[in-house]
């Protein structure tokens, strides 16, 4: 289980929060061989490759709320009423169908350049912005500060990704 993180109250404890939980997750990842990535599923079917585009999707959703101002069910293609309705676990079940016979190449690529791109964007966002409702940047529902709603998205997201993939390789 990942340990409780606290919340961050700016800009530089954001980012360090971001990396704290990433750059192990991305040593640990990097040093599996290919047949990990495609071979053991989780209980729900999913592989290591599965995982890494799920954090990839969620981190394109960032990335184009920011950059866009569009709402994470534009970004994932989902209808806004199946968003409101299903929420979070509605949009991960959509983002495993679109993602699940992507090229293990093309997720490993997409891992790094979209970590990247997103990690930029956070640094170049005003502290003001950070201290903003996620809601007042077209996120339905997200009445959390940028600073707590990142911790949601991203390092959350990233402590999950990396006990599953420990799951998944012990398996």
């Amino acid at each position: 289980m990942a340990e409780a993180r606290q919340e961050p109250h700016n800009q530089a404890q954001l980012l360090e929060a971001i990396a704290v939980s990433w750059n192990p997750c991305v040593t640990l990842i990097d040093a599996l061989a290919d047949d990990q990535w495609v071979g053991p599923t989780d209980g729900q079917g999913w592989t290591v490759k599965d995982h890494v585009a799920h954090v990839t999707a969620w981190e394109n959703v960032v990335i184009e709320v920011f950059r866009n101002g569009s709402p994470p069910y534009a970004t994932l293609r989902m209808p806004e009423a199946d968003w409101r309705a299903t929420g979070i676990e509605g949009a991960d079940a959509l983002i495993h169908a679109q993602k699940v016979g992507q090229s293990l190449r093309r997720v490993k690529v997409n891992r790094d350049v979209t970590h990247a791109r997103v990690v930029t964007i956070l640094s170049e966002l005003p502290e003001d912005d950070l201290r903003r409702p996620f809601s007042e940047f077209g996120v339905v529902g997200a009445d959390r500060t940028v600073l707590v709603e990142m911790m949601d998205y991203l390092v959350n997201r990233y402590d999950a990704l990396c006990a599953s993939i420990k799951a998944l390789v012990r398996a």
